[in-house]
């Protein structure tokens, strides 16, 4: 284990959250393969997964943003 990925807390070895390993099964093909980091994810899910109804987003921020967007874009499509 490497010192600098973990600290000492009441003297308790603590490791830093590190959950962004994502693990992909494809049931078609029968490969499995690993993505590393939250927005490669989300990335890979906006290209690959029914995105003609989903969209994915890692932050409510980010959501909020895209949601801001689409109203925008309605407003100049009901105005045309």
């Amino acid at each position: 284990m490497n010192k600098k990925e973990t600290f000492k807390y009441m003297g308790v070895v603590i490791m830093p959250y590190l959950n962004n390993h994502f693990h992909i099964y494809d049931h078609q093909s029968e490969v499995s393969f690993q993505i590393i980091g939250k927005s490669n994810f989300m990335r890979w899910l906006n290209d690959h997964a029914n995105n003609d109804r989903y969209s994915f987003f890692s932050t409510y921020t980010k959501l909020n943003s895209y949601l801001k967007g689409l109203q925008e874009e309605r407003k100049v499509y009901e105005s045309v």
